[in-house]
């Protein structure tokens, strides 16, 4: 089991927290990110699969050599519907976290939409916090349906933990989940003078309705 997340919100100001010896750097739009990155990237935007499905753990890729496993903690994952057919990765329990493993290729960037939907599958703006491998933490205070976020490291990346707290929620569960998600390797080219060393993103907002499902324990 892993340990309990501290507050990132601190651990953001400071910028990396842990034990490696890592450079890690956001981006929070997609395109200065994917001009940061390798173009042999793996985008699984999770339309394969099934919705309003609770597999026990998922296997994806290899494409272009990148791989990596999800499972959840405290439950199972979820397969929701979000909006207008779109599909994205959840848990079936409320406030569990997102786990995902780096099995293939070495992954030193990756990115994508983080944020959590409720017991209706209604995207929801809330802070979503993140574990990397080597000890570093990151949050974003305000998570929504559009909330990109990128990141390049100067080390392998070989596990992400994505969580959305109890405390960081404005209703009374909310499920972590992830749509169009990017791994792959840093290009070593100069950081865009946009990109933030760990910063807060504050992005704007998505909502939609749709069919209720999931236990909230």
């Amino acid at each position: 089991m892993k340990a309990p997340l501290p507050s990132l919100l601190f651990a953001a100001s400071l910028g990396l927290v842990g034990t490696a010896d890592a450079t890690l750097v956001e981006y929070t739009d997609s395109a200065r990110f994917l001009a940061a990155i390798k173009a042999d990237y793996y985008l699984e935007n999770f339309q394969s699969l099934v919705p309003n499905t609770t597999p026990a753990s998922l296997a994806f890729g290899s494409t272009n050599g990148y791989s990596y496993t999800a499972s959840a903690t405290g439950g199972t994952l979820y397969v929701v519907p979000v909006i207008g057919g779109s599909i994205a990765l959840s848990t079936s329990s409320a406030h569990s976290t997102l786990q995902l493993d780096f099995t293939g290729a070495p992954v030193t960037a990756l990115g994508g939409l983080f944020f959590s939907t409720d017991v209706f599958n209604n995207p929801l703006i809330s802070r979503i916090e993140l574990a990397f491998s080597d000890g570093s933490t990151w949050a974003l205070t305000n998570a929504a349906l559009t909330s990109f976020i990128g990141f390049t490291s100067s080390v392998a990346i070989t596990s992400l933990d994505i969580t959305a707290p109890a405390d960081g929620c404005a209703v009374t569960y909310c499920f972590t989940t992830l749509d169009d998600f990017y791994v792959g390797e840093f290009a070593q080219v100069p950081v865009p003078a946009t990109a933030l060393l760990l910063a807060v993103g504050l992005l704007g907002l998505g909502s939609r309705g749709g069919r209720a499902r999931r236990r909230a324990t």
